[in-house]
């Protein structure tokens, strides 16, 4: 009877554990989960901040553009008009020069009674070509003019501030106070100041893009093309058997039953690494992003990949609760087995043995996890990208 009351209680203090365990695991995944979600939200807010400023920074940019356009327009109008005035005050000066020329021509003719009529008369070729020189002064005249005009805003120009800009073309700089005190570029591209001015020459610009703030990144290989000597799982399953082998040498009566069930979790977990490795060899053999195939095709091997990386993920999710539960059985058998038969040596050996099999348990569970993540977050987002192009493809097309 005292038996069979001892044997019920151990059962009820199992079935305690085993709740108490998977509470703890529930309320443990519950706070990841919280965690998770904030950080998320905190993600999500910090982009949505950064996305607003840039916003608010172009369309300053935008006003402060056609600020400046409207005022180059009406300077550009200012200029045609006081062109069209000095070319008008020109042509009056030239006829009323021509008119006086023909008078003293006229009195030296009366004068002279036809003496001087081959010095005084001018052939039409001379006078096409000082209408030509006259011409030519006045372009020169015009252009010297325009040059010194567009010196002097140039010059206006300098004391104005800009919009602040960063590398990027975006937020302040120097404290909003940015000027341009450089006048090489004018030199360089004014022809008054350069007479071998070529258009264009040596001029410097940034690119689209600044490069200063990139780190240097190495590619990461995809989580498929890893083998399953590199996850690290077979040399922790020949740590794990060494360690099970010597829990047997060691072990006595229930004791004995430690090793055994362990033993079942290994098979799982070596059968689980061999599905995995399995699926990361028929993606290298057909691989997911040869572009070779046909956008369809592409799209259906990704998706049954992903659906049986999700398969294997569920697995090792069954797998790690039933870790939890040979844990626990384990703990049990050993809290009531150490009895007195066993010297002090012998449980501390023991109690190593079972410490260090727990933790390459834990070990190679993480690692088969973090190798399905990676893996199920390479197809996500390939199929991701193959969506976006296909509907920036269908944007386009429309």
């Amino acid at each position: 009877m005292d038996s069979e009351i001892v044997r019920v209680n151990r059962v009820l203090a199992l079935r305690l554990f085993e709740a108490e365990d998977q509470l703890r695991q529930v309320r443990a995944r519950r706070r990841e989960d919280g965690r998770a979600n904030a950080r998320a939200a905190e993600i999500l807010a910090e982009h949505r901040n950064a996305w607003l400023d840039t916003e608010h920074s172009l369309l300053n940019r935008l006003e402060d553009a056609r600020a400046v356009e409207s005022e180059l327009r009406a300077r550009m109008d200012s200029l045609e008009r006081e062109l069209l005035v000095a070319k008008s005050a020109n042509a009056a000066a030239t006829v009323s020069g021509d008119d006086a020329t023909d008078g003293n021509e006229k009195r030296e003719i009366g004068a002279g009674e036809g003496e001087g009529e081959v010095e005084g008369e001018l052939s039409e070729e001379e006078m096409d070509e000082e209408e030509g020189m006259v011409l030519h002064e006045e372009r020169v005249e015009d252009g010297l003019e325009l040059d010194e005009f567009a010196a002097m805003f140039y010059q206006e120009r300098l004391q104005m501030p800009l919009p602040p800009m960063d590398g990027h073309g975006l937020g302040p700089q120097n404290n909003g106070n940015y000027h341009c005190t450089d006048a090489s570029w004018f030199e360089l591209h004014n022809p008054s100041s350069n007479p071998n001015h070529i258009p264009w020459q040596g001029l410097n610009y940034d690119p689209v893009e600044s490069m200063g703030g990139l780190k240097h990144v190495t590619a990461r290989e995809s989580p498929w093309k890893i083998g399953l000597a590199s996850s690290g799982v077979p040399n922790k399953l020949k740590v794990l058997e060494e360690e099970l082998v010597n829990l047997e040498n060691l072990g006595k009566g229930d004791l004995s039953k430690i090793p055994s069930a362990m033993r079942k979790q290994a098979k799982r977990y070596q059968s689980l690494s061999v599905r995995i490795d399995d699926l990361c060899k028929r993606m290298r053999a057909s691989d997911p992003y040869d572009p070779a195939i046909g956008a369809e095709l592409r799209l259906q091997r990704q998706t049954e990949f992903l659906m049986e990386a999700k398969h294997l993920q569920h697995r090792a999710t069954e797998t790690r609760l039933k870790l939890s539960t040979v844990q626990s059985e384990t703990l049990n058998i050993s809290r009531f087995s150490f009895g007195e038969e066993f010297s002090a040596e012998v449980k501390l050996r023991m109690k190593r043995s079972l410490d260090s099999i727990r933790n390459n348990f834990k070990d190679i569970q993480r690692n088969l996890e973090v190798w399905l993540a990676r893996i199920l977050g390479d197809l996500e987002g390939m199929l991701a990208r193959d969506g976006a192009s296909r509907m920036r493809e269908y944007t386009n097309f429309w």
